[in-house]
């Protein structure tokens, strides 16, 4: 029998689905596709179109039943890992310009044209938050001379990929920042994809990886930036992304970023991309100068295995910053410009801390009036698991956890010593305001081990779902709804039972960022029964990935 739906690929896209109904062979699948796939495949004559069952294949006869393909030798099932390749005849090419349009012999194709109802601008600082003031000059990077670039034609770049499908000879128009940075990421990674010895470096894009992120969010700017990561791990370089027609000459959030890479990420060669897409210039520190200027893989390599990114903390008052040439999008060097960097970023040397707490580190220093990287105290050789009084205000920043759609969780000391897990909101904290009254709950600082109700306890790691319930319930009590629901933010908070002198285990939700208020206690508590339905089936979704 045949399946309902084949997953076919075209290019470098990613394997789709579409349906076969009403398609007894090759020929008429073809045309489905044309039809489902107008994005990709608008563009082209269903007769230019070819199927195959390997990527470069030998097409399939257009008559081929379609129940016959799995027959077809070495194809035993059709998956998104094994697709059938949809292929372009040759003459389809002759449509576009006529150039071979590959990124190293023409770089980056020009952007459409901006939406006219866009009212998206970028915003920018026009000071440090950690107090540094800038001093600017103009450096030479350097290109490696042992750089020879791998050829991309026009179906292995990302950026002419969409070029060619789109039957036109610009990227499509766009309206705002986040369809730049789209553009910013994919023009990177067709660089990576042409150094010849890049080995390991992935380009993200990302909200809050660094404390001045977390701030420019709380302040409304738009902090979304792109990132290096070496090995899957390590953070070694950032991009800062403006529309065009954007001054390239306001540093201070890109240079707040990479102060944070040196500090917070012991990043020892910091190098920094500040873009347009039109307009493209790197940025680097002065102890990063020789690095830079480098054109030689051999001295870069050997530059990387001395130093520390510790002895060059960048704390306080004036930092040089050297800057390249501006390039052009068009311009074919800004190709081997960018390749250099994405090696140099991938080579560049991360310290790597043996213990949690290091003399060597600079920590974010937080106070009411400052933020500004210090060394931790001596004084704070030991920490207590307990909450800082209220009053408390200076803060240093230890380590960074995990963050949501609202905001980034951080572990951070008070300057007695007392630990504390903090989440940094970046919308207003006028929904916390509205809901703070009816959830309010108060910690001892006592120690806990010996205490504990620990019958109770197990009760709950049997049944994760009974303090779900339970945690339901009370919310529905107080007529709520908790609609970002997942085991994550079911918690158990200890509470002394005056009676036996041992803790009680309250369950309650945390993150009530997206609790709404409810009129109706019927509302509330069907709402709570459709949040436990939710909350069995990723139980039993855990289970089945974890049996053990």
């Amino acid at each position: 029998m045949m399946a309902s739906e084949l997953w076919v690929k075209l290019g470098s896209y990613n394997a789709v689905e579409v349906s076969t109904e009403g398609c007894r062979n090759v020929d008429k699948f073809l045309k489905a596709c044309k039809r489902e796939l107008p994005r990709l495949l608008d563009a082209y004559d269903s007769a230019q179109l070819s199927l195959s069952t390997t990527a470069g294949g030998p097409a399939l006869r257009p008559g081929l039943l379609l129940s016959d393909i799995l027959s077809q030798p070495g194809y035993v099932e059709n998956t998104a890992k094994a697709p059938l390749f949809i292929s372009v005849a040759d003459s389809s090419a002759q449509r576009t310009t006529g150039a071979d349009m590959n990124i190293v012999t023409n770089a980056f194709p020009p952007l459409g044209r901006r939406q006219l109802y866009s009212s998206a601008k970028s915003t920018t600082r026009q000071q440090s938050i950690y107090g540094i003031t800038v001093q600017v000059e103009i450096g030479n990077f350097g290109i490696l001379q042992e750089l020879k670039l791998e050829r991309l034609n026009k179906t292995g770049s990302l950026l002419w990929t969409e070029v060619v499908l789109s039957d036109r000879n610009t990227l499509d128009n766009w309206s705002g920042e986040i369809d730049i940075q789209t553009y910013v990421k994919n023009a990177l990674k067709d660089c990576s994809r042409v150094c010849p010895f890049l080995k390991s470096l992935d380009v993200y894009r990302e909200q809050t990886f660094s404390f001045a992120q977390i701030m420019d969010k709380k302040q409304g700017n738009r902090a979304d930036a792109i990132v290096f990561v070496k090995d899957t791990a390590f953070i070694t370089g950032v991009a800062e992304v403006k529309v065009p027609g954007s001054n390239l000459d306001d540093i201070y959030q890109i240079v707040d970023y990479m102060v944070d890479l040196r500090n917070s990420f012991n990043v020892r060669y910091v190098f920094g991309v500040y873009t347009t897409y039109e307009e493209w210039k790197i940025l680097w520190f002065e102890d990063s100068q020789e690095a830079a200027e480098s054109d030689s893989k051999e001295r870069y390599d050997e530059l990387c295995l001395a130093g520390s990114a510790n002895e060059y903390a960048i704390t306080e008052g004036a930092v040089k910053i050297f800057q390249s040439k501006t390039y052009r999008f068009c311009d074919p060097e800004l190709i081997e410009c960018l390749a250099t960097l994405l090696y140099k970023v991938s080579m560049t040397p991360v310290y790597n801390p043996t213990k949690f707490i290091d003399d060597r580190s600079r920590y974010v220093y937080a106070t009411a009036t400052s933020i500004q990287y210090k060394s931790l105290p001596k004084r704070l050789e030991y920490f207590k698991y307990a909450m800082p009084p209220k009053q408390t205000r200076n803060f240093y920043i230890l380590s960074y956890f995990h963050r949501g759609g609202d905001g980034r969780v951080v572990l951070v000391t008070s300057e007695s010593g007392n630990l504390a897990v903090i989440k940094c909101k970046f919308s207003s904290l006028q929904t916390w305001n509205k809901i703070s009254s009816k959830f309010n709950y108060d910690l001892l600082s006592e120690e806990l081990e010996d205490c504990v109700n620990t019958q109770q306890l197990d009760a709950y790691q049997v049944s994760p779902l009974l303090a779900a319930k339970e945690a339901l319930s009370t919310v529905a009590d107080k007529l709520s709804s908790h609609m970002d629901l997942c085991f994550r933010h079911v918690a158990l908070l200890p509470k002394r039972n005056s009676q036996t002198d041992f803790y009680d285990f309250q369950a309650i939700l945390i993150d009530l960022t997206r609790v709404e208020s409810e009129l109706d206690p019927q509302v509330a508590h069907s709402r709570a029964a459709e949040g436990y339905a939710k909350l069995e089936l990723e139980l039993d979704q855990i289970k089945k990935a974890f049996p053990n």
